[in-house]
């Protein structure tokens, strides 16, 4: 498939963080021809006005305006990232559809980001036939460029840079209709899993089918977080939870288990 020809799906997950969330909508409505986008703003139960900066989102961009395709949704507790995207991509996304993933915590700086991920896909995947399951986002994150990343280049595409991606990080990513067809959902571990690691069980996916994990130079955001939306203390205990839980199924993937995961985030 053409990858332009397909309006890619864009979802936000929010809780908490108002301030940085005004920011983060403002760059996506000033760099985003939403028009050729559907786009799904999804509040966890946000408790500290998050959610009223999203019904602003909603009252200049998606009500009574019958250019753009904007859903927002306010769930009654926290489901955390995954889950609250799997409701997403189940009443919204199409076969083939691409899904870009957007943390409330970054602020876009690329206009016209999705012609430009979509040209570069076409080249990829469309002429040269390459199996790509994810194109993320040239993140700066307090002045430094890529933080933590390798800089590997795979390539150029029209002057910019393409760099493998070495870790697996979600705070902005196109996930190609492609991989998102192969994979389903994003995994939800247990039912307390709200936050963390769903990013790093796809990338894993990718590198099991052989597909590419790649970061463009074209496509730019800033990083925007000061601390966890959970808080530190909480995030850490969280995550220490997770962690066996993320361990094992990484394993299972690793050894060719399965990669299809349903609409409740489970592996089937």
């Amino acid at each position: 498939m053409n990858q332009s020809s397909q309006r890619p799906l864009i979802v936000v997950t929010v809780f908490n963080r108002k301030d940085e969330t005004r920011r983060m909508l403002k760059s996506l409505e000033e760099h985003t021809d939403l028009s050729r986008a559907a786009v799904a703003i999804l509040d966890n139960n946000s408790t500290d006005g998050a959610g009223k900066v999203v019904d602003d989102f909603y009252r200049r961009t998606g009500r009574d305006n019958g250019n753009y395709e904007v859903h927002i949704y306010h769930f009654n507790k926290n489901l955390g990232t995954a889950r609250a995207i799997n409701q997403a991509i189940i009443d919204l996304r199409q076969p083939g559809q691409p899904v870009v993933k957007f943390d409330n915590d970054v602020v876009l700086t690329t206009p016209g980001w999705i012609e430009s991920v979509s040209d570069l896909l076409d080249m990829l995947v469309g002429r040269l036939r390459t199996n790509v399951a994810m194109v993320r986002a040239y993140r700066t994150s307090r002045g430094v460029e890529l933080p933590n990343e390798g800089h590997i280049q795979w390539g150029r595409h029209k002057g910019s840079t393409i760099y493998v991606a070495q870790r697996d990080l979600g705070y902005s990513v196109w996930y190609t209709g492609e991989f998102m067809d192969r994979v389903g959902h994003f995994e939800v571990l247990s039912p307390d899993h709200v936050y963390g690691f769903d990013d790093v069980i796809m990338g894993h996916k990718a590198r099991h089918l052989g597909w590419w994990r790649l970061i463009w130079s074209e496509w730019a955001i800033d990083d925007i977080q000061r601390s966890p939306a959970l808080g530190k203390k909480a995030q850490g205990e969280h995550v220490a939870a997770i962690r066996p839980l993320l361990n094992d199924r990484l394993l299972e993937i690793r050894q060719g288990g399965r990669l299809w995961a349903d609409s409740t985030g489970r592996p089937v």
